[in-house]
C-alpha cells in the first residue's frame, strides 16, 4: 500500500482547505489554525500533512516539532496536539492500516529530529476518530503528569447541545448562573466581530483590555492572525460593554456545525455585574442561529483523589460546569521515545 503525504508547509490555504472539507474536524484542523500556532510560538516548526491513497485523502494529521528545555518534542507551548483524524466510512482494517502508518511516521520523524517525547489530544467534539489501543500497543499513556496543569486533570469536555430549543438550554444553565444573567443583560450592549461585522476600533480595544488583564503575552502578529480568523469565518468575539467601556470578551473558534470557547478576559474589579455569564449566553444564542449544533463550552475534572486541584481550578470547573452542557471524554496521550 502506498500512501503519499501531502506537506502543510507545500499546500495553499485554499487547497489545504478544501481537502478537510469531508472531515469531520473543528477550525483546529484549519489552514488558519495550523498556521496560527506557530505565530504563537516561533520556534515551533509545523510538519503537519495530509495522507492521500491512490489521490483519495484519507487522513489529516496536524504534527508540531517544539523545543522545551533543550529538547525536542512532539507538542506546542507543551500542550498535546490534535490528533489525526482519519476518513469516515472506512472499514476497520483500512482504519488500523492508515493509523499505524501514521505512527511509524511519528517513530520515524521522531529519530529524525531526535524527540524525546509526543503528546496527542482527542477533540471532544470528534468521537468517530479514536483507537487507543493502537496508540498504547505502541507505547503511549494517558496519563500526563508534568506539567502541574488544569488541562491534564481534565478527562472529559463540556459540550452544550444547540439542537433543543432556546428555552430548553436556558432551563438547563445553573440558576445562580441564570440570575447572573438577568441582571446584567439590563445594563450592556453586546458587540460580535464576525465575517459580517467587524469593527476595527473595536478589535483595539480587545486587544487594550486583553493585554491590560492578561499582559503582554501575545504578540501584535498573533492578533492579526486573529483578524484573518475573523473574516474566515473561523473565529468570532464577543465584546460587553458598560457605559461604553469595554468590560468583558470571550473568544469561539467555529467550523462547520461545532465551536469552542477558546478565550475569556475580564475587566479587573468589575463588581455588581457579570459580563462573561452574559456573553456566554449570548454566544449561545448567536451560535444556535447560525447552525451550529455543538459547542464546547470547557472541561470536567477527573474524579481521582490522588490529583491535586487547586481552590482556583475547582472554581474554574465549577463556572465551566453550570451551563447544561453534556460531558463527553476528552483523551490526551503521551509518549516517551527511547533516545
Amino acid at each position: 500500500m502506498k500512501l503519499e503525504k501531502i506537506l502543510f508547509n507545500q499546500t495553499k490555504a485554499s487547497d489545504w482547505n478544501s481537502l478537510i472539507k469531508n472531515f469531520d474536524v473543528t477550525a483546529n484542523y484549519t489552514f488558519w489554525q495550523l498556521n496560527y500556532l506557530t505565530i504563537l510560538n516561533e520556534s515551533i516548526k509545523n510538519l503537519s500533512y495530509i495522507l492521500r491513497y491512490k489521490n483519495n485523502v484519507i487522513a489529516v494529521v496536524p504534527l508540531f516539532i517544539e523545543k522545551n528545555n533543550c529538547r525536542f518534542q512532539f507538542a506546542t507551548g507543551d500542550e498535546p496536539i490534535f490528533s489525526p483524524v482519519l476518513k469516515k466510512n472506512i472499514t476497520k482494517k483500512e482504519f488500523s492500516d492508515y493509523l499505524s502508518f501514521i505512527l511509524d511516521d511519528i517513530e520515524f520523524l521522531a529519530k529524525k529530529y531526535n524527540c524525546h517525547l509526543a503528546r496527542f489530544q482527542f477533540s471532544p467534539l470528534i468521537q468517530n476518530h479514536i483507537d487507543k489501543k493502537l496508540y498504547i500497543d505502541r507505547g503511549y499513556h494517558e496519563r500526563i503528569l508534568y506539567p502541574d496543569w488544569y488541562i491534564f486533570k481534565c478527562d472529559k469536555g463540556l459540550i452544550i447541545n444547540l439542537n433543543k430549543s432556546e428555552k430548553e438550554i436556558f432551563k438547563s444553565i445553573r440558576k445562580g448562573n441564570r440570575a447572573n444573567i438577568k441582571s446584567t443583560e439590563k445594563s450592556v450592549e453586546i458587540k460580535i466581530l464576525d465575517k459580517d461585522n467587524f469593527s476595527s476600533d473595536d478589535f483595539k480595544e480587545y486587544i487594550d483590555l486583553y493585554v491590560s488583564e492578561k499582559g503582554n503575552k501575545r504578540s501584535i502578529k498573533a492578533f492579526n492572525f486573529d483578524i484573518l480568523g475573523i473574516k474566515e469565518g473561523l473565529e468570532i468575539i464577543f465584546l460587553c460593554f458598560k457605559d461604553g467601556v469595554l468590560i468583558g470578551a470571550i473568544a469561539i473558534y467555529q467550523y462547520e456545525e461545532k465551536a469552542r470557547l477558546n478565550s475569556i478576559v475580564k475587566r479587573s474589579k468589575i463588581k455588581k455585574i457579570y459580563p462573561i455569564h452574559f456573553l456566554i449566553w449570548s454566544a449561545i444564542k448567536h451560535l444556535k442561529c447560525s447552525g451550529i449544533s455543538d459547542f464546547e463550552i470547557g472541561e470536567k475534572l477527573i474524579e481521582d483523589p490522588e490529583v491535586s486541584i487547586s481552590e482556583k481550578e475547582r472554581n474554574l470547573a465549577h463556572f465551566k460546569s453550570g451551563w447544561g452542557a453534556n460531558s463527553t471524554p476528552w483523551l490526551k496521550l503521551e509518549k516517551f521515545f527511547k533516545s
